[in-house]
């Protein structure tokens, strides 16, 4: 499949600047919601994996190095952000449904050659176009084969799977989840909170937009994974964003 059939044009997004592919998201006030409009403070996490969160890295690649480098190239180093606030789902109770959260942090985030914005939907009006996406990304430094975790951030690109067919895998799933992967490709141990993410057309332009956060899969990890869709809290990222203004 040539990339252009893998992109969907969409109207509406919400901008913040990441980890490499997506991995953070930050907020400002929310104002010029019909362009990417950029955040600084916030960070969208799987509830469960926040745990008891004190500080957020941005900006790393190879957990093993101090700078990244290649070829005699190297990267601005990782920075660390204290988290201010923690906001939870008000119904999260377990890992299968609402497990989503977001992290406020103390400071403002500077933009950096590996520090960048990524988008989310605002316009749930496009669920069914999405639904219709073949393929998704993930990143993470989840275990890998031979069940070794990751030094070097991965990237997979993940076959979505129809929510019936997810649950005739043995999940209890609906409309706030995104099911993708299969034997060979799949989340990890270690991936939880990760992005899952595709380039659709936006304004006429390509943009990597985040969809989902991966949540929970069957162990071992060999086949469909399960991610919160992001889409379908987009309502509630507003509500908080605009309650938490400061």
């Amino acid at each position: 499949m040539d990339s252009s059939s893998k992109r969907t044009a969409v109207s509406r997004a919400l901008c913040g600047p990441g980890w490499p592919a997506a991995r953070m998201q930050h907020w400002e006030p929310l104002s010029g919601w019909r362009t990417c409009t950029p955040m600084d403070r916030a960070l969208r996490r799987a509830l469960h994996s926040t745990g008891l969160a004190h500080n957020v890295r941005l900006g790393e690649y190879d957990t093993r190095t101090v700078e990244d480098c290649r070829q005699g190239e190297c990267a601005p180093p990782p920075t660390d952000h204290a988290v201010l606030n923690v906001y939870r789902h008000a119904f999260y109770t377990s890992v299968e449904y609402y497990d989503i959260a977001l992290l406020k942090m103390q400071q403002s985030v500077v933009y950096t050659a590996n520090i960048r914005p990524i988008c989310i939907l605002l316009d749930t009006t496009v669920q069914q176009r999405m639904d219709s996406l073949r393929e998704y990304t993930i990143t993470g430094w989840g275990l890998m084969w031979g069940g070794q975790r990751a030094s070097v951030l991965q990237t997979v690109n993940l076959t979505q799977i129809d929510r019936y067919t997810c649950a005739r895998h043995g999940y209890r799933i609906d409309h706030t989840h995104i099911c993708a992967g299969d034997f060979r490709r799949y989340a990890c141990v270690g991936d939880s909170g990760g992005p899952l993410g595709a380039t659709v057309l936006y304004d006429g332009q390509p943009r990597y937009i985040q969809f989902g956060i991966v949540s929970f899969a069957r162990k071992p990890c060999n086949g469909v994974s399960v991610f919160t869709n992001v889409l379908a809290y987009t309502p509630w990222i507003q509500r908080v964003l605009q309650a938490t203004q400061s």
